[in-house]
């Protein structure tokens, strides 16, 4: 009975301290922001796009996904901004941040509004 309550405290104080030592979601999000950025300014522009792309999948919030669209366009992606877009607005139809980049870059997106593919 002894060995099994250590046992059992041992568990617990191992999931404790995993439990802290993981970052936060935000915080991680943050940090591939930086190291795409690393990317784009030494001039790895695909490595940043592959990136960037996984990174979608972990966006939380509007916030995230305006950073995202910023430096896909930074990277001359306008089709995958937009798609970035589409789905943020999707994921979070009360944002009033995600449509501003559609009105903020009307003539980078002219080409792209009249594929209904993408529409």
């Amino acid at each position: 009975m002894k060995l099994q309550k250590i046992v059992l405290k041992i568990v617990f104080l191992v999931f404790l301290l995993f439990s802290c030592s993981f970052k936060s979601d935000e915080q991680a999000f943050l940090e591939e922001l930086s190291n795409i950025d690393t990317h784009i300014s030494e001039g790895r522009s695909s490595k940043a796009l592959k990136s960037l792309k996984r990174l979608q999948k972990k966006a939380v919030n509007s916030t995230n996904y305006v950073s995202i669209v910023k430096r896909q366009l930074k990277l001359g992606a306008e089709p995958d901004a937009l798609i970035c877009l589409q789905k943020g607005i999707k994921n979070h139809p009360e944002s009033a941040e995600l449509p501003g980049p559609i009105n903020f870059y009307p003539y980078r997106f002219r080409k792209i509004r009249r594929c209904p593919a993408l529409l």
